[in-house]
């Protein structure tokens, strides 16, 4: 085990535990400025448990730190350890202050996080809070831009083997930064940004842990790490009263003549042979006189929708629109070497008769439209994938993916990755799919552009997370609006290919939608 060793005076710190070292100075080795191994002095010992214990019990913990006395304390070690280092310091919470932490109500840690991202089958959240870095992409920067600097900040990243184990950095990017159109309200969010959170809290099944990182800089002061913690943990301990967001909703819809001339172009397009398949989305917006309340539409999607991702970007200052969703489609994930990817394409409504409902699943399954449009995403995926990894194993007929008010066909892929290969390296090779792009891709992007009369801005680009050594899992931002104050823009789309109908692509937007359209309206 590698240790980070730094001489300082330790008497400060061993009176804070009621603990006098027989000499003045000794060599304190940091494991990232949390775990204190042993300090070895001629006649005594210090634990890092004992440490943390006297941390816990100075401190209200049942509020949160309002007192600031642990942040003080800790931010000292930190200061302490960063005397040689600039950059980010990974620091795992003590268990005693983590199963305080986790006593709040998820709907709390909602309303206060800068990211969320929750998949409520599998049991998983995660709350990060303050932004330690952030990266972004603007102008005609690209994706594999961003990459390279995440790359880059996640590796010299310090921090001991179990907190970097839980470092993550969380972001997404535009759909397709080339695009001509541009709306202002996106400018927050740039072609591409990620961050690493000050603070993440993640539950697994029963299981909570708790990172702090703080991005230390050589002109840092010990109050400026110290406002710094306690601010961060005041904001989670005392959020804003959930306001009262119960005035009624208009809906503006998009303009039938409009999609229908779109559509027209494009199946023009694909009879010609110019690209086999194109999704083309809508965009609609709600306005209330009130607010809209993203902790509430957030819980909602939670509840509604356990088997999608549930997630959350907050990107500008108060005033600015967040981005959030309940995506259904997994992008990529990557964990110890095995890559799994969503082939999701083709839709149809799920009906209340268990009857019908059976009827209408079968009829998807053996449409020749729809099978076709599948078949495209499932190809191009594969082939991606092949040219990544050492096998690939993919299902000889789709399944259903059913959903509260739609289903869909659903392909699994499942492939072993090639050494040295990591989760940014799929990412980049599979965005966009044909799915939500198209099929040949650069055609059908070019279609987009000419077609499609508004910003998709990150609509159906990609959003999810990567932690140390890689590994992480990315969805296909669907199912998802930009929320204001006062306003909601909420993005869908269809695939057009050979024998699509206007009216019935444009039923299956609205679909989509109505997640989205019933948490928004339900508070």
């Amino acid at each position: 085990m590698q240790y980070k060793r730094l001489p300082f005076d330790i008497a400060p710190v061993a009176q804070r535990i009621e603990c006098r070292p027989p000499e003045p100075k000794a060599e304190v080795r940091f494991l990232s400025g949390v775990d204190i191994s042993p300090v070895d002095t001629s006649k005594g010992i210090l634990y890092a448990h004992e440490f943390f214990t006297r941390y816990a019990s100075v401190t209200n913990i049942g509020n949160l730190l309002k007192t600031d006395e642990i942040s003080s304390l800790f931010a000292q070690d930190v200061a302490l350890y960063s005397k040689q280092h600039s950059g980010l310091i990974a620091v795992l919470l003590p268990s005693d202050l983590t199963d305080r932490l986790s006593s709040l109500k998820a709907e709390q840690l909602r309303q206060s996080a800068t990211v969320i991202w929750e998949k409520p089958d599998q049991k998983t959240q995660m709350f990060g809070f303050g932004k330690a870095i952030e990266l972004k992409g603007n102008d005609e920067s690209t994706l594999q831009e961003g990459i390279q600097e995440v790359r880059k900040t996640l590796a010299t990243t310090q921090g001991n083997s179990e907190a970097l184990s839980e470092l993550k950095c969380f972001g997404g990017a535009r759909f397709d930064p080339q695009s001509t159109r541009y709306d202002e309200l996106w400018k927050p969010y740039g072609n591409w940004s990620f961050l690493i959170p000050e603070l993440l809290i993640t539950q697994r099944e029963n299981v909570v842990k708790a990172l702090l990182v703080l991005n230390i800089k050589n002109q840092n002061t010990l109050s400026e790490l110290e406002k710094n913690i306690e601010h961060l943990l005041t904001n989670i301990a005392e959020p804003d009263n959930l306001p009262d967001c119960s005035s009624p909703v208009q809906n503006t819809r998009p303009v039938t003549e409009e999609w229908n001339k779109a559509i027209q172009v494009a199946l023009n397009e694909i009879e010609k042979g110019t690209y086999k398949k194109v999704v083309l989305a809508t965009k609609i917006k709600l306005q209330t006189e009130q607010c809209f309340n993203t902790t509430q539409v957030l819980t909602s999607l939670v509840q509604d929708y356990p088997n999608c991702y549930i997630f959350k970007l907050d990107l500008g200052e108060k005033d600015d629109y967040t981005w959030l969703g309940a995506s259904p489609e997994l992008l990529v994930n990557f964990f110890q070497g095995t890559v799994n990817a969503s082939s999701l394409a083709s839709s149809a409504r799920r009906s209340e008769n268990a009857t019908e409902d059976l009827k209408l699943g079968e009829e998807l399954l053996t449409n020749q439209k729809e099978l076709l449009e599948h078949e495209l995403v499932v190809q191009t995926t594969r082939e991606t994938l092949e040219n990544l990894c050492t096998s690939v194993t993919v299902p000889q007929h789709p399944e259903l993916l059913k959903m509260p008010n739609i289903q869909h066909l659903h392909t699994p892929i499942t492939g072993t990755a090639n050494k040295n290969r990591d989760l940014l390296d799929f990412l980049q090779n599979l965005h966009p799919t044909p799915a939500v792009g198209g099929w040949p891709k650069e055609k059908a992007l070019d279609a987009i552009r000419r077609l499609e009369n508004f910003d998709r801005g990150w609509y159906a680009g990609p959003i999810g997370w990567v932690n140390h050594s890689g590994e992480g899992e990315f969805a296909v931002a669907l199912r998802s609006a930009l929320v204001g104050e006062n306003e909601a823009i909420l993005y869908a789309g269809a695939g057009i290919v050979k024998g699509s109908e206007p009216d019935n692509e444009l039923n299956e937007t609205k679909l989509k939608l109505q997640p989205l359209l019933e948490a928004l309206s339900a508070n």
